[in-house]
């Protein structure tokens, strides 16, 4: 009873880079790149490490977590957001740059 699930099988935000990781580990890599990675380069502002793969694991030397119950925040490490998102928006006339309105900021 219900309705049957219905798997989209075709993604098109995502750089093929990025999706490859969610697409085999859990879709058993059936999920497909409605894009190329020409269609989604790299954010001007941002020094990556490689162009070809839009990822940057940013190390926050120092920053403390803190917290209460279940709910914890870590001021260093959204310092470091914020100051890679000014170096962002400050390169959006850049083609390829970004506006406030493009960005989002998910945390677990």
């Amino acid at each position: 009873a219900g309705v049957s699930p219905c798997m989209l099988t075709t993604q098109y935000r995502m750089h093929p880079a990025l999706a490859a990781f969610p697409s085999a580990c859990f879709y058993q890599g059936k999920v497909e790149d409605g894009v190329t990675p020409a269609a989604r380069p790299p954010v001007p502002g941002f020094p990556w490490p490689r162009a070809d793969f839009p990822v940057a694991l940013v190390p926050v030397v120092g920053a403390r977590e803190a917290g209460d119950g279940t709910s914890h925040t870590n001021q260093g490490e959204a310092e470091q957001v914020a100051h890679i998102l000014r170096n962002v928006l400050a390169a959006g006339g850049q083609p390829g740059g970004l506006r406030p309105g493009d960005i989002g900021v998910v945390t677990p």
